[in-house]
């Protein structure tokens, strides 16, 4: 039986311990490793090619928006979650521009965390309800700016 292989990447030793402990209780998942930084994580990637990379960020901001631009370009399939505590419209919609491909805030529990997994691992999307409501802002200003112009 194929296993999911995840890497989870945090600056918070507890956090990742915590994570990964909690994700191997699935036998159908296998962590393959975990970093702390941009050179950890370029290089377990490198070594392990994981199907989703659990990403810890404190905000969405552009060092955020590099280092899933570095894990897309080591490994462009890999499903990229992100924790943050920052999903306000500019930061989730950057975050999903630089190649996340589900995204979790404060009020995520472990059934969200699992949920992305799947998604991740299958190609598709999770996002938590505060991710939702900013997508959806987001799509209502584009819509309420283009019918500005058209008038």
């Amino acid at each position: 039986m194929y296993a999911t292989r995840i890497l989870v990447v945090s600056s918070f030793l507890l956090l990742r311990e915590g994570l990964c402990a909690l994700l191997q209780a699935n036998e159908r998942w296998q962590v393959v490793g975990h970093g702390a930084n941009e050179d950890q994580v370029r290089q377990i990637i490198r070594e392990t090619q994981p199907d989703v990379v659990i990403l810890d960020v404190p905000r969405a901001d552009a060092s955020t928006e590099a280092l899933i631009r570095t894990i897309r370009s080591v490994s462009k399939w890999t499903g990229i979650i992100v924790l943050s505590r920052d999903l306000d419209n500019d930061g989730f919609m950057r975050l999903m521009r630089a190649g996340a491909r589900s995204c979790l805030g404060n009020r995520s529990g472990v059934s969200d965390l699992f949920a992305a997994v799947q998604a991740a691992a299958t190609g598709n999307s999770y996002l938590c309800p505060e991710a939702t409501r900013a997508l959806l802002r987001e799509y209502r200003r584009k819509q309420t700016d283009t019918a500005r112009s058209q008038a």
